[in-house]
């Protein structure tokens, strides 16, 4: 099982951060460079950035909710890194599992796992089924066309008053036609990201809400089986909402936004239209590379 950490979108949100902390009236008219297109747009760019990193997460949630079909579902193998995430600095000596839980119920694999360190509380929960021809099955065997993952997730700071990351969510995936060379992904997901930053003279609060719809994309099945999640097809949709504040040495303010966008695939590259209502931006971008027959 896979759980969740969020690194990618985690870590172009903090990019994001230092950005929007050092500007200035004097620095607004900036543009950091972008790699797709002309959308040079301020108010785009630290966008943009979202996106894309939203795109590369669920790309590897898909990944890993294929990949079931080759692993135990209860392996805790992965439980250690999973509960501290780059971010989080915890005592070395400390042990990163203080609740660990797996099973077989009512035919669904679970995992759960918890962890209460100095700095950080860590909660996941993880849960898999199996079909053959509708019918629930305990085990990943190569007869299973699909796979039900849903998981829950979330990291809290214990000291809210240091700069730190906030997350929780929810991804709940259905992986069908796993029988077939082509297989159907369906599904939802919810992610959300506090982010503060304090120094000695800046400090920054935001606050980011990602909502996905998953409808219809397809991923081809490479010679050696479902080990390439990139997709042929399809289409991927979300919400984006955030606010924020911040006060700095030259200036202070605060924020808000909200942002609809659906990236449109075919054969690993997505055409992404995103737009706040006010304005609407379109890029091409080469996300990620197909399995070959």
């Amino acid at each position: 099982m896979r759980l969740h950490t969020l690194t990618a979108l985690a870590l172009a949100l903090m990019a994001i951060v230092a950005f929007a902390a050092g500007c200035s009236d004097d620095d607004a008219a900036t543009t950091p460079a972008i790699t797709y297109g002309d959308n040079d747009d301020p108010v785009f760019v630290p966008v943009q950035t979202q996106i894309d990193g939203v795109l590369d997460e669920m790309i590897g949630d898909f990944a890993a909710g294929m990949g079931n079909l080759y692993t135990n579902p209860g392996d805790t193998s992965s439980i250690r890194a999973e509960l501290m995430p780059p971010w989080m600095v915890p005592n070395p000596d400390e042990e990163p599992v203080d609740t660990l839980i797996t099973g077989y119920q009512n035919e669904w694999h679970f995992v759960y796992a918890s962890y209460l360190g100095d700095a950080y509380r860590s909660v996941f929960c993880d849960s898999i089924q199996f079909r053959v021809d509708g019918e629930a099955v305990e085990n990943p065997t190569n007869d299973v066309d699909y796979i039900h993952n849903i998981a829950n997730w979330s990291i809290t700071c214990l000291n809210q008053n240091v700069s730190h990351l906030d997350l929780n969510g929810r991804s709940d995936y259905e992986f069908a036609d796993l029988d077939q060379a082509v297989a159907a992904i369906n599904g939802d997901g919810h992610h959300m990201v506090e982010i503060t930053y304090v120094s000695a003279d800046t400090s920054y609060f935001g606050n980011y809400n990602f909502n996905m719809t998953v409808a219809g994309v397809q991923v081809a099945k490479s010679p050696t089986g479902w080990n390439n999640a990139c997709p042929i097809a399809g289409t991927i949709t979300m919400t984006m909402s955030y606010v924020y504040t911040w006060t700095g040495p030259q200036n202070s303010g605060n924020g808000a936004s909200s942002w609809t966008v659906t990236a449109a695939f075919d054969q690993g590259t997505a055409t992404v239209t995103a737009s706040n209502g006010a304005s609407t931006w379109q890029y091409v971008s080469d996300v990620c590379s197909p399995a070959q027959p």
